[in-house]
């Protein structure tokens, strides 16, 4: 058996929680033998082929040896955990096989995470159990107490809050327990280990106490209505999955920005494509029933600009109902420590050819330069990121899709590496102009990155063929 040197770039995993399906996002580099080249790569785990999105590309250019090579893993629900090896296996031109093992991942059921106890004031109320999980990581001070006491102030009384803090400095941390001080409704649950907000929202979710019906995300520094959970839970009683309000905008000293999210693009959810493009759901601005946070749980590996906010609409409207309560239930805070800001939301001569292949591999050259600068960023970071969270909503919820919202995930995942799924992005740059503009022009970046995508293929199968003439 030949050896294939190959190796992994990202994502560096050991245990990958999977829950009833999930997908992890994988890229790295490899070389044939020497004197060989590849006619198929694929990737394996445990032994089951995969095809992958892309390989051959060289990555010379930002450093490192050999190819670029990646696709999307999906994960098989496992009932304990097992160990699996991710393998890289490629078919060689003229007959012959090459592997190399990139890792072995420990696939768990489950997050392994244990929820925190609700007070006992809690278990005896008449009222629901709504469980706010908030994620902290070194908050302004000022604005973690406003917020603080924006939730004590709260007209649904019956509640807990769980604070996952993602390893603040010891001083903040002093702090944030003096703002709590000893209020039993507050539960703080530190972090050995810095997750960022994506792995520390989905640690907060996953702290709830079981026997809290509902669930609300709650950020560290804005500030909420007194009845924002007493009007969102009337939503769901109604039969909702999940509800979520409009937001006003303000900056730290209270001055409005906007007295609407909605300033400058349009309100969505209900167009299953557009919000797999862009979400248009805030996890601030939500409350959610216990049974989407089961569906959810575990998120997707993290990978480019992933959010844990999208990750939980696409869920929701997949499998149940959303409604939106058209008026400002909390402040949405800006200043310069947030995390995701208002305004962010929203050349050689050779033998085969002649002068014709000069020409053609040239002007692929031009046009390569063209889209580079932001084209193969907004392919990795942003396309690769629909297609993930595309294969994780197939493995995870499958059943539960509607035929056009199965077709709306094939759509985007056919679009890779096609000059007609390069069209259709560049047809919806167009909706704009009949007013919708709801996705707030991702797919103008989205199509840089495909046309990336086309044009270094291209160049690569020019480079290919030329170099066995």
């Amino acid at each position: 058996m030949l050896r294939l040197n190959g190796s992994l770039d990202e994502p560096l995993l050991t245990d990958v929680a999977v829950g009833t399906g999930n997908a992890v996002f994988v890229k790295g580099r490899c070389t044939p033998p020497s004197g060989r080249r590849v006619e198929r790569l694929t990737i394996a785990l445990g032994g089951e082929e995969h095809a992958l999105m892309g390989y051959g590309i060289s990555d010379r250019r930002v450093g490192g040896a050999g190819d670029m090579w990646w696709g999307v893993v999906p994960l098989p629900p496992v009932t304990e955990p097992v160990e699996m090896a991710l393998t890289l296996r490629a078919e060689l031109e003229g007959g012959g096989v090459a592997r190399v093992r990139l890792a072995t991942w420990r696939l768990v059921p489950t997050l392994e995470i244990q929820p925190v106890a609700p007070p006992v004031a809690a278990l005896t109320s008449n009222s629901r159990l709504i469980a706010i999980c908030m994620a902290t990581f070194d908050p302004p001070l000022e604005l973690f107490q406003r917020q603080i006491e924006s939730i004590r102030a709260q007209t649904h009384h019956n509640w807990v809050c769980v604070i996952s803090d993602d390893n603040s400095r010891p001083e903040r941390l002093a702090a944030i327990r003096e703002v709590l001080g000893g209020d039993e409704r507050f539960v703080l649950v530190p972090s050995e280990v810095r997750r960022g907000f994506y792995g520390n929202f989905e640690r907060a979710l996953a702290l709830a106490p079981p026997e809290a019906e509902y669930l609300a995300l709650s950020d560290q520094d804005d500030r909420w209505r007194p009845d924002k959970l007493e009007v969102l839970l009337g939503e769901l009683e109604g039969g909702a999955l999940l509800a979520y309000s409009d937001t006003r905008v303000v900056d730290e000293s209270g001055r409005v920005l906007s007295d609407t999210y909605w300033r400058y693009r349009t309100n969505n959810y209900t167009d299953f494509t557009s919000l797999v493009i862009t979400n248009a759901i805030t996890g601030a601005a939500s409350l959610f029933r216990r049974e989407l946070v089961e569906r959810s749980l575990p998120f997707p590996p993290p990978h480019g600009d992933i959010f844990h906010d999208h990750w939980l609409a696409l869920v929701a409207l997949a499998t149940g109902e959303i409604r939106y309560v058209d008026r400002p239930l909390y402040d949405y805070v800006q200043h310069s420590a947030a995390a995701l800001g208002f305004s962010k939301a929203n050349a050689g001569r050779g033998r085969w050819g002649g002068w014709l292949a000069d020409v053609t591999l040239r002007m692929l050259r031009l046009a390569s330069r063209a889209v580079r600068p932001v084209g193969r960023v907004r392919y990795f970071e942003n396309y690769c990121r629909l297609v993930l969270e595309a294969r994780a909503l197939e493995q995870r919820i499958g059943d539960a899709l509607s035929p056009a919202e199965r077709a709306a995930l094939r759509r985007i995942q056919g679009c890779d590496g096609t000059v007609g799924g390069a069209a259709w992005f560049a047809l919806r740059t167009l909706r704009p102009l009949v007013g919708r503009n709801e996705t707030m022009g991702m797919e103008r970046g989205l199509l840089a990155g495909l046309l990336w995508r086309l044009l270094a293929g291209l160049r690569a199968q020019v480079a290919r063929v030329r170099s066995s003439a």
